[in-house]
């Protein structure tokens, strides 16, 4: 059953959707993901590309970069090398791909996830989401099969650390090109599938997804409407 919040400082606007879905719960807010509190308990799951590149970091046009420049700008390079050992140590050596026509880069491949602690000690540990790759000539782009993938990962690495709260941004959108709406469909129904049948889904977990709105007063990047239509996907029935 999903259930809904209104906020009396946004007119008629409904911020919160949730549903539980297995013993966890899913909500969907709007909002900026960089302005989303999280405590050191949780993670905030961050899409990036098949690399895994440093070059995100600095990007402030993705969501990976926007969070590291708000949080911990100083800590960049040091999350950078973080990255780099995190990917060695749980892929080994990755493969040689032409990125772009000028650039040959190492992928680890999309639907890949990593955890990387916060350098800063002030923001909640990280998790990356391979969800785009990025080809000569092809440019970025997403598959909701990466989603499903990476989320799978990303739900081992949770159960490993005994992690049982996550936020993230809406997977698959923005530059890997998927309509919107239906990466939100998509995630919630990856993540569905994750806590009903993936490593420890009898554990509860509180997993809230980050819809962009740029402000308050502008209109999220997904409608409302579908918020309550992708969680009654997966809602628990009863």
């Amino acid at each position: 059953m999903t259930s809904s919040r209104v906020s009396r400082g946004f007119v008629c606007e409904l911020l919160t959707h949730d549903t539980s879905v297995g013993a966890s719960e899913i909500s969907i807010v709007a909002g900026r993901i960089e302005d989303h509190p999280a405590g050191p308990s949780a993670t905030v799951a961050l899409p990036c590309n098949e690399y895994f590149e440093d070059s995100c970091t600095s990007d402030t046009r993705t969501a990976l970069g926007v969070y590291i420049n708000r949080h911990c700008p100083e800590a960049a390079s040091a999350f950078s090398d973080q990255i780099r050992e995190q990917c060695r140590a749980r892929f080994g050596s990755g493969t040689q791909q032409q990125k772009t026509m000028d650039e040959v880069s190492e992928s680890h491949g999309p639907g890949r996830a990593i955890l990387v602690p916060d350098p800063s000690k002030n923001a909640a540990n990280i998790a990356l989401v391979s969800t785009t790759t990025q080809r000569a000539g092809q440019g970025l782009a997403a598959r909701m099969s990466y989603v499903f993938d990476g989320v799978r990962e990303l739900f081992e690495l949770l159960a490993d650390q005994r992690i049982n709260e996550v936020v993230m941004p809406v997977l698959g959108a923005g530059h890997g090109g998927i309509d919107p709406p239906l990466a939100l469909a998509g995630l919630v129904l990856a993540l569905a599938e994750a806590s009903r049948y993936g490593v420890d889904r009898q554990q509860r977990k509180k997993i809230t997804i980050v819809v962009f709105q740029r402000t308050k007063q502008d209109p999220p990047e997904i409608a409302h409407e579908n918020f309550r239509k992708a969680l009654e996907l997966v809602a628990n029935k009863t």
